[in-house]
């Protein structure tokens, strides 16, 4: 279902976004008398795609968002250790999928969604005796995300009865709904990018439940030397800024409804 937050997502995304101001541009040069306006629109156009498709800058967007929460590193402080036993499952949530009838079902679960589920199939077998919950359904797709990641999952080791598949929300909202009427009061080890951690874990805790943040999948760098190669446009550097654009509109409007209230919090805990 396309919400209001997808559509702010796409419509803001750095190639989207340039590629309107230029089509703008251009039609003022070539179809009206407007060649100043015409020029000073293209010229922002440009200037945009090249600040944001810059390493540097998307790293200052995209870092605030994945240091919010460390990473959850066994054994811990006193403190970790103690909610990690209190835990009783590890929640994977799953990421856009695209199925392709060529490809065998176990290879077809995408980069973002096997960052999260190595990260999860690592603590469940650190810690044993939790159980996975794979979360996600159809979306774009006929298959359900949570189906992809069982399938993956069991090819790495997961045992079948240690799984439990949430594969029908269309939604984060839907997504927390059903994920917290299956882990109740239990206190749980939730997995997902680090860049979305700061949303999963505010729409969870505002349902009421207890989460215990294992981000995976860092794309953001600390540069302490930059060279010239660290100040071009790059297509690594446009990915970045959509990620971090994906989440700061996500983030917004979810507490313009008041579904979040963390966009004061972004960057408090980044890393120093």
């Amino acid at each position: 279902m396309l919400t209001l937050e997808k559509m702010m997502s796409v419509v803001l995304l750095p190639v989207p976004l340039c590629a309107a101001i230029l089509v703008a541009g251009l039609f003022l040069l070539c179809c009206t008398k407007k060649q100043a306006a015409g020029k000073l629109v293209v010229f922002a156009g440009v200037a945009i795609l090249l600040l944001l498709g810059n390493p540097a800058f998307s790293n200052i967007l995209l870092r605030p968002l994945e240091h919010q929460y460390p990473r959850l590193v066994l054994p811990s402080d006193p403190e970790t250790s103690r909610q990690v036993q209190a835990t009783k499952y590890i929640v994977v949530l799953g990421a856009s999928e695209v199925s392709d009838p060529q490809i065998r079902m176990s290879n077809q679960a995408r980069e973002e969604s096997l960052i999260r589920l190595v990260e999860a199939i690592r603590l469940y077998k650190q810690l044993g005796g939790r159980k996975l919950i794979l979360a996600g359904g159809p979306g774009r797709d006929t298959y359900p995300m949570a189906e992809y990641m069982a399938v993956a999952a069991q090819g790495l080791g997961v045992r079948h009865q240690d799984m439990i598949l949430e594969a029908k929300s269309e939604g984060d909202q839907e997504q927390v709904q059903l994920i917290s009427m299956i882990v109740g009061k239990d206190p749980f080890i939730l997995v997902t990018s680090a860049s979305h951690m700061p949303k999963a874990m505010s729409l969870f805790k505002n349902a009421g439940v207890t989460p215990l943040a294992a981000p995976a999948g860092y794309w953001s760098t600390a540069h302490k030397n930059l060279g010239p190669a660290d100040l071009c446009p790059t297509s690594d550097g446009l990915g970045k800024a959509e990620r971090a654009i994906n989440e700061y509109v996500e983030l917004a409007l979810g507490t313009v409804k008041g579904d979040v209230r963390l966009l004061a919090g972004v960057g408090s805990k980044a890393a120093k």
